[in-house]
């Protein structure tokens, strides 16, 4: 299992620009983007430049499910 996204940190415009993990690193938004298409995220398969993630779901056809928006987690 990879780690887990539990804060974000946003810039003056509202925008999702760094994500702390669980085992404290902070990344860029565009670097936890990279982790998670690598598996790197636990249960993450791709996050877009607005914070949306996704699941890899083998069940549906398209093969992801969209979960929420990472604006959820507390800030930093």
């Amino acid at each position: 299992m990879g780690d887990k996204i539990v804060g974000i940190r946003k810039n003056v415009d509202g925008y999702i620009t760094m994500v702390r993990m669980n085992n404290g690193r902070v990344l860029s938004i565009d670097e936890a983007r990279q982790l998670a298409q690598q598996g790197g995220i636990d249960s993450l398969s791709t996050i877009d430049s607005e914070g949306n993630w996704w699941i890899s779901d083998v069940d549906t056809e398209a093969g992801e499910v969209m979960g929420n928006n990472l604006d959820i987690l507390p800030e930093f």
